[in-house]
């Protein structure tokens, strides 16, 4: 599995996994949504069959569940409305993670983007029987918010987020179970005086004063890549890139470190091969929370039968 910097356009049925995108939108199509360069992709070197596009997923909200999409678009930070939002804890400003018992029902809560009116809705998908609430709805297009407060993303990267009101926090604080807290206590979060501390989690997004950049991950020794500014051509040329311009620095959103997190179906699998060596639970590829997984076209899905990928060989890929 790794997070990738690059910018990356899959074509349906495509040879190879390597286009890396110039522009700053593009079209991402899955592969099972049509079949029409099927005979595009037989004319590929026949030593290589094709990978293909198995999901593509965004997460509006950091943490909590995924959508599968059909078709994506590439932004700067990642896939339009990855990543835009985040609970964190208004004392502390750190962001809040499922990891932490205190707030592991976040995995249940499951949004749902109406993309025309961007209407964002989260639902609880785990309730127990009780604390059962409507669900919550955002107009990301006219969304309220408070003044903004310096949040912490991963990596503790101090970060320009909007808080999304009091309404929004008290709907999270009681799907989440957490208690109030009746006073202010220190708080490296600046609130506005409308955003009191009786609440221990804010809904927070990213807003016109965000900026945050990637981080060279020193596991994956591979340097960034800084996209170079272009100056258009002639007319009927194309853009060239221009050195004496200024590079752009690669940016991210709410995302651990990097634009896309991409990964495979025969990964998964080894995964789960030595979990079951070892006795312990399988899990499933929502664990992972990737926005893309590529399978080959000559193996199954979640299997490793005949695949030309090998376990973890996402993780070598690099920029050709």
């Amino acid at each position: 599995m790794t997070s990738s910097t690059q910018h990356h356009s899959t074509m349906v049925d495509v040879a190879l996994f390597t286009g890396i995108m110039s522009a700053t939108i593009v079209l991402l199509r899955k592969s099972s949504s049509s079949k029409s360069s099927s005979s595009k992709s037989s004319s590929s070197s026949s030593s290589t069959p094709p990978i293909q596009v198995s999901q593509l997923n965004i997460y509006p909200l950091k943490s909590c569940g995924e959508i599968s999409v059909q078709v994506a678009y590439t932004t700067p930070t990642g896939f339009e409305y990855d990543r835009i939002m985040q609970v964190i804890d208004p004392n502390t400003g750190l962001y809040c993670t499922p990891r932490t018992p205190h707030y592991a029902k976040l995995f249940h809560i499951q949004p749902h983007l109406h993309i025309p009116t961007q209407l964002l809705t989260l639902t609880q998908t785990q309730t127990g029987g009780k604390n059962v609430l409507p669900p919550l709805e955002i107009d990301l297009s006219h969304a309220r918010t408070t003044t903004p407060l310096q949040a912490q993303a991963m990596g503790n990267v101090p970060v320009q987020v909007e808080d999304l009101g009091d309404g929004a926090s008290s709907w999270l604080q009681q799907v989440l179970e957490i208690p109030s807290s009746s006073s202010s206590s220190s708080s490296t979060a600046t609130k506005s005086s409308s955003s009191s501390s009786t609440t221990n989690c804010r809904l927070v997004k990213i807003g016109s004063s965000y900026k945050r950049h990637v981080v060279v991950n020193p596991d994956q020794n591979e340097p960034l890549p800084h996209p170079t500014t272009t100056r258009s051509g002639s007319s009927g040329s194309k853009e060239k890139k221009d050195a004496s311009l200024p590079s752009l620095p690669p940016v991210v959103s709410l995302a651990d470190e990097a634009p896309y997190l991409l990964t495979t179906e025969v990964s998964l699998h080894d995964l789960n091969q030595h979990l079951r060596q070892r006795s312990q639970t399988p899990v499933d590829m929502k664990r992972f929370r990737p926005n893309i997984v590529v399978v080959s076209s000559s193996s199954g899905v979640g299997t490793s039968t005949s695949s030309t990928l090998k376990p973890w060989e996402e993780d070598t890929w690099k920029k050709n």
